[in-house]
């Protein structure tokens, strides 16, 4: 099963149950902006905002690896830079198919 923007759906028996809550607070472009992310992929307000969450999960775990396979005597002043973000649909194999199932 797939949402409209094209992302694989977990079925409902692999679904994690939910058990945690956050509360964030959201500016009202923020609000809005995930609001319309939401109804492109076709999921609520909520979904959409984890999925947003777990991909700004994944970009600062990229960062810290990244800052790791800098020579240890190196030293970077954090000021002086800013993180590239590249993105783009990478399909899924067979075998990942299969196992997802």
């Amino acid at each position: 099963m797939t949402d409209r923007a094209g992302s694989k759906k977990p079925s409902d028996e692999a679904k994690k149950p939910l058990r945690d809550v956050l509360n964030v607070r959201l500016d009202d472009d923020l609000s809005r902006e995930i609001e319309r992310i939401a109804e492109v992929l076709g999921v609520s307000d909520s979904e959409a905002a984890r999925t947003l969450l777990q991909y700004g999960i994944k970009v600062q775990r990229l960062l810290e690896a990244d800052d790791l396979q800098r020579h240890y005597t190196l030293k970077v002043e954090p000021h002086k830079r800013y993180a590239a973000i590249e993105a783009k649909w990478a399909w899924y194999s067979d075998d990942d198919e299969d196992w997802m199932r």
